[in-house]
């Protein structure tokens, strides 16, 4: 068991990004630069965001030796607890430079209700 929960904290993180209120839902930012084009894939759940991407490989010098060292892609998930339940069905998800922005709708929107000024 302790070898399953070492493994999967080396995959499994909280997203680094945010979210704030709009239009009857929330939208959800989360950088996208760490990640190889094309290799993000996002799952919604009514109380749950997931992104599951494949990191770009880092490289650079050692200080010392002055050689170059190349690290593995690796495969990373990041999950958002919702604060809301929202509508997988009407999801929505943009590139905005190297920014993801996800749009969730509220699975259940506030309804107006119209009172009339006059007196019964």
């Amino acid at each position: 068991m302790e070898d399953w929960k070492r493994a999967e904290s080396e995959i499994v993180g909280p997203l680094c990004g945010g979210w704030t209120p709009a239009n009857g839902g929330i939208v959800v930012t989360a950088t996208a630069s760490l990640y190889i084009d094309g290799a993000i894939e996002i799952c919604v759940e009514p109380h749950r965001l997931t992104i599951f991407g494949e990191q770009r490989a880092s490289w650079g010098y050692y200080m010392l030796a002055k050689s170059r060292y190349i690290t593995q892609e690796k495969e990373t998930v990041r999950i958002l607890d919702l604060p809301i339940e929202v509508d997988p069905a009407g999801a929505t998800a943009r590139f905005d430079h190297c920014m993801l922005e996800i749009s969730l709708p509220n699975a259940h929107p506030a309804r107006r209700i119209h009172a009339d000024s006059r007196a019964a």
